[in-house]
């Protein structure tokens, strides 16, 4: 009896001992079936906290819509659902330690966080150039359904950020950083840097094919065709800064930086305590952009001898 329990698989063993590629494949069924679970939670929830009625259900979403609170309470939901969850609940069924596995074992260092810091900030400028560029793509000439469906979405995203980004109460600003900045910076770095950017890394072997494609699912998985572009560059920085750093915790950090940035300076404009519209952003001049990607190529330079160094220095 006992020589037939020390044979049944224990904690899922099975499952941590499947190969990475399958892993890959199972962890994007896992996304979808939160996906679709999640999204009819989500929306059931919202509309019992705003009182709309849930039958028929295909006019909640009407509701919710032609809500700016409801759509932010509704986008909290389903970041829960579609990054958050996925992500812990493969790392707790396929991998031996979830905390080691997502590298969130070690508190950051403060050093290293404060400079990944200056790194986005300088990164930002950079992508000027990257928006530039996209923007001489003539989409908006072309007949193909998904360009046009892509352009279609985007626009609606542009118009739900204006949306959010109005506010003056400071419960709308928690609830407006919560949405945009702090459940996309766990779920997201969670997601496509612990769980994709490692998969590919231990499938390919290949550090580069893993920070390049776990890049490209980032910038995919937003639908923005003009920003495609710079938001793959930050998908691929976060994953390199994830790899030196070895650290969840940085990423994520600087993750809630740059987007939380956005939603203090809007709040801090609504306020009229600065004049900033993150809505209509003012066209940087070429020689700024080109400036600020030198400048930033020079920083990253010095960073990555930074982390390098501090490493030696704990060995």
């Amino acid at each position: 009896m006992e020589n037939e329990l020390d044979n049944f698989p224990k904690n899922n063993s099975s499952l941590k001992s499947l190969p990475d590629g399958l892993k890959i494949i199972l962890f994007v069924c896992l996304m979808l079936f939160f996906l679709i679970f999640t999204t009819v939670i989500a929306a059931i929830l919202t509309a019992l906290i705003f009182g709309f009625p849930l039958f028929p259900y295909n006019n909640i979403n009407t509701h919710i819509s032609s809500n700016v609170n409801a759509e932010i309470v509704f986008q909290i939901f389903s970041s829960i659902g579609l990054f958050v969850l996925p992500a812990l609940a493969y790392a707790r069924h396929f991998e031996e330690n979830t905390a080691r596995f997502f590298k969130a074992t070690k508190k950051p260092n403060l050093k290293i966080v404060l400079f990944t810091i200056v790194i986005f900030f300088s990164a930002n400028f950079a992508l000027d150039l990257l928006v530039k560029l996209m923007y001489l793509i003539p989409f908006e000439e072309m007949d193909n359904p998904l360009i046009v469906a892509l352009l279609e979405i985007e626009n609606l995203t542009e118009a739900s950020l204006k949306r959010f980004l109005v506010f003056t109460s400071p419960l709308k600003f928690v609830l407006v950083f919560t949405a945009m900045a702090l459940l996309p910076s766990i779920g997201e770095e969670l997601t496509f840097r612990a769980v994709f950017f490692n998969l590919f890394k231990r499938s390919s072997k290949n550090l580069w094919f893993a920070v390049l494609f776990s890049g490209a699912i980032f910038s995919l998985i937003h639908f923005q065709l003009h920003n495609f572009l710079a938001i793959f560059f930050m998908g691929a920085l976060l994953a390199y800064i994830y790899h030196l750093t070895q650290n969840i915790w940085v990423s994520v950090i600087a993750h809630l930086f740059n987007n939380g940035l956005i939603v203090v300076l809007s709040y801090a404009n609504n306020l009229g305590l600065i004049t900033y519209d993150f809505s209509k952003p003012e066209e940087i001049p070429i020689y700024i952009s080109i400036f600020a990607a030198t400048l930033f190529a020079g920083l990253f330079f010095v960073y990555r001898k930074f982390i390098i160094s501090q490493k030696t220095q704990k060995l």
